[in-house]
């Protein structure tokens, strides 16, 4: 993890953009850039955690073995790292979201379990709803219950717009502008043009 909070987010972004920059160049992942993006996707900021995990997600294409990142993460002792990993598997191919979010369901944190309901819903994971329902039976939390319960009602009926993002809102409190189902879900944070006029705009 990383100790050095004093750092700002910026500095942290900038860290995460020379990495994937010298990714893109040399074609190599290396343990200081594995470092880098393991403890980006830590992070509590969601700019940082969200943006890293994307970059990695791209990566696995060319190297299975980066899931290992992902699941080594969602074993932490530390429910927020946990967490971003199961919003991050909104992203995941179809084996390695299925794994998190079957384990993710029973998770002790009940922020992670909820957000496993959200990111089900998300990705329209039918062939879960068996999972969730079998959770419903045994939830305690309230806001658990709800999410699951607003999943089970609305995973058969999601509109969607070009773009592929629910457009119906979800009423369980506002949600952020810009933020993604519930609220927790970021749709797109910041889109490839935007992180490239930034890290050229670092560059000078």
């Amino acid at each position: 993890m990383l100790k050095d909070s004093n750092r700002t987010v910026l500095e942290k972004i900038i860290e995460v953009l020379n990495a994937w920059s010298k990714i893109r160049r040399t074609g190599r992942f290396n343990i200081e850039e594995e470092t880098i993006f393991r403890n980006a996707i830590c992070e509590s900021h969601e700019y940082i955690w969200y943006e890293a995990g994307k970059k990695l997600i791209k990566l696995i294409q060319y190297d299975k073995s980066i899931r290992g990142i992902f699941i080594d993460v969602f074993t932490d002792k530390n429910w927020k790292h946990r967490f971003n990993v199961v919003a991050l598997s909104k992203n995941f191919d179809k084996e390695l979201a299925e794994l998190i979010l079957r384990k993710g369901i029973d998770d002790k944190s009940s922020k992670v379990r909820e957000m496993v309901a959200d990111v089900i819903l998300s990705r329209e994971d039918k062939y879960l709803v068996p999972v969730l329902e079998e959770r419903l039976e045994r939830e305690s939390n309230k806001d658990v219950r709800i999410a699951i319960k607003f999943t089970l009602e609305n995973i058969h009926k999601l509109k969607r717009d070009k773009h592929g993002r629910i457009v119906f809102s979800i009423n369980r409190g506002k949600k952020p502008e810009g933020a993604g189902l519930n609220g927790l879900l970021p749709n797109d944070a910041c889109d490839d043009d935007t992180l490239a006029k930034l890290e050229a705009k670092h560059r000078g």
